[in-house]
């Protein structure tokens, strides 16, 4: 089954809320983000850095993000924590990330 994913005013898998300190406490190696505040803030970013180096990753980012954007500006997706991947509805490895959520989730509630 295809999975959901919403960023409202929580966090939610196929209408499942999800408890966000899995996050903040990084128990995933990924965030929840939005597409049009992530271009956002690489804009912003780049514009603050002083490390050309910085800056060259942030642009590639930037290109990546603004090619999703031709489709949706509104999307949510995965962006990880440790590296600069990010994981859309369409990819592969999305439904999988989303199982391995659901499944800390339900063992935090349950904790």
């Amino acid at each position: 089954m295809k999975q959901t994913l919403n960023l409202n005013n929580n966090i939610e898998i196929n209408g499942i809320e999800i408890n966000e300190e899995i996050f903040q406490q990084e128990m995933v190696d990924w965030n929840v983000a939005d597409l049009k505040n992530e271009i956002d803030n690489i804009i912003d970013w780049i514009g603050w850095s002083s490390s050309e180096n910085d800056k060259y990753l942030m642009k590639e980012d930037l290109k990546i993000l603004m090619s999703k954007g031709d489709i949706d500006l509104n999307q949510t997706f995965f962006s990880r924590v440790s590296t600069n991947e990010f994981i859309f509805h369409d990819d592969c490895g999305f439904d999988e990330i989303c199982e391995k959520i659901l499944k800390i989730n339900e063992e935090f509630e349950d904790a």
